[in-house]
């Protein structure tokens, strides 16, 4: 199954990222529509990588998404733990478009059930509290947010302090860019004015599960739009400039070449003899174990090239006599 989530968080996790956002579906018109629970709270998605230790979304996979992209994730398969009822296992993470931040459209996604934030006015919860919960994610627009510097901390940290339904919340900031934002601009902290705020509850740290600020945005109200519609990313037109075998010499640069399949698909990772890594995509084709070895031999090499005249590479299977239709 195949599902659509607009980015809220694109935070810092354990040194990776959290990527995380509210559920979405389209009607004819192509317009989205939110996903809600039977509570009456936004459906949230938290994409979830079994192969990495916590979790997390490598960064390389994390960069093409920004908060309020529109994600598209292959092959969904809910995956619950604890409070953290929003994980979800997925093989291909795309962008597809993005939203315009105007209030109107961040209030709807703003969860106005929960009065506190994650079961109490702490800054973190228990274990035992973790484990009994349901929700690790909200969007809110609080009434007051002071932040300030960290000045423990040698890397530019920074902590939010938090008026929210009257009251007193204090939450690290997790947000790479908006943690670049205030150490440039606000380097000494300051009153920050209407902002939304996309809360999370951390992984276990001595036995408490702390509240973070996964997300800063700043509405837009002075660009107008109507609601609901989106800017759908164009895929750029790209032709076959070329179809060939590697030559002997390319494969001499290139100690091993094994199947690996990716977010994005089916790839062959390349090792070459300098020590350089690369992963070249693998087109449509037969599946094969995971780190199967594969014979240059049996490979074609695929050059394209975009209406822009940026070139990239493919590789595809050789079947029989080069030529043959494939």
């Amino acid at each position: 199954m195949d599902k659509f989530f607009i980015c809220l968080a694109n935070s810092l996790k354990r040194g990776g990222r959290c990527i995380a956002g509210i559920e979405i579906v389209f009607n004819e018109q192509d317009q989205w529509d939110i996903i809600r629970n039977s509570d009456g709270t936004p459906h949230w998605i938290r994409p979830i990588d079994p192969c990495t230790e916590f979790g997390e979304i490598t960064n390389n996979m994390a960069l093409p998404i920004k908060l309020l992209s529109i994600v598209k994730l292959t092959n969904v398969n809910e995956c619950p733990h604890e409070a953290h009822t929003e994980d979800t296992y997925f093989s291909r993470m795309e962008v597809i478009g993005e939203i315009t931040p105007t209030s109107n459209v961040l209030n709807e996604l703003t969860d106005n059930i929960h009065t506190d934030i994650f079961y109490n006015h702490e800054y973190s919860i228990s274990t035992l509290t973790y484990a009994e919960g349901n929700y690790s994610l909200m969007l809110i627009h609080p009434e007051r947010i002071y932040v300030e510097p960290d000045l423990l901390k040698e890397r530019a940290k920074y902590r939010m302090q938090i008026i929210y339904n009257g009251n007193y919340y204090e939450m690290a900031l997790t947000d790479p860019d908006y943690l670049n934002y205030l150490s440039e601009h606000l380097k000494n902290g300051g009153t920050i004015e209407d902002v939304f705020l996309c809360l999370s509850l951390g992984l276990e740290y001595e036995f408490r599960h702390h509240k973070l600020v996964a997300g800063v945005i700043v509405p837009q109200s002075s660009i107008t739009s109507l609601p609901h519609t989106f800017n759908r990313r164009k895929k750029k037109e790209k032709f076959i400039r070329e179809i060939r075998p590697l030559s002997w010499r390319e494969r001499l640069c290139i100690r091993s070449a094994l199947y690996m399949p990716t977010y994005r698909g089916s790839s062959v990772y390349i090792r070459k003899w300098d020590g350089k890594e690369l992963f070249i995509t693998l087109e449509s084709g037969k599946e094969l174990k995971t780190r199967s070895k594969i014979r240059l031999t049996r490979l074609l090499l695929v050059k394209y090239e975009s209406e822009g005249g940026t070139t990239s590479y493919a590789f595809r299977w050789r079947h029989n006599k080069y030529g043959e239709k494939h």
